[in-house]
């Protein structure tokens, strides 16, 4: 079994300058960053892949087809616009405790992500 697990994450030693704070793209690629979204995600939010120990989640481009306040929603209730309750292991309170303009900036990330 020698070498068949994903090896860790890279140490950061250097500092991290986040983007100004605002409902925007880059802002939003920030905060997914910190929130491990590539884990389940897989790590261009493509969807996660067989063989990844964390849950295998979906492709984040689906957020195109929702509005701003589906998604804020979604993230608050766990339940999507369509009706659809979010997995367990989908850290959907704690990302719902962001305020709006946080959700906002992670919202314009997902829907500039190419398809």
């Amino acid at each position: 079994g020698a070498g068949m697990l994903p090896t860790g994450k890279p140490v950061l030693n250097g500092a991290i300058k986040a983007p100004p704070k605002s409902p925007s793209p880059q802002y939003g690629e920030y905060i997914l960053s910190y929130q491990d979204c590539r884990e389940c995600h897989g790590s261009k939010l493509t969807g996660g892949v067989q063989g990844q120990l964390a849950p295998i989640g979906p492709g984040l481009s689906l957020v195109k087809d929702w509005t701003l306040e589906g998604f804020i929603s979604t993230m608050r209730t766990g339940t999507d616009p369509a009706g659809h309750q979010l997995g367990k292991e989908m850290p959907w309170q704690p990302i719902g405790k962001m305020d709006n303009e946080e959700l906002a900036a992670m919202y314009d990330y997902l829907i500039a992500l190419p398809d």
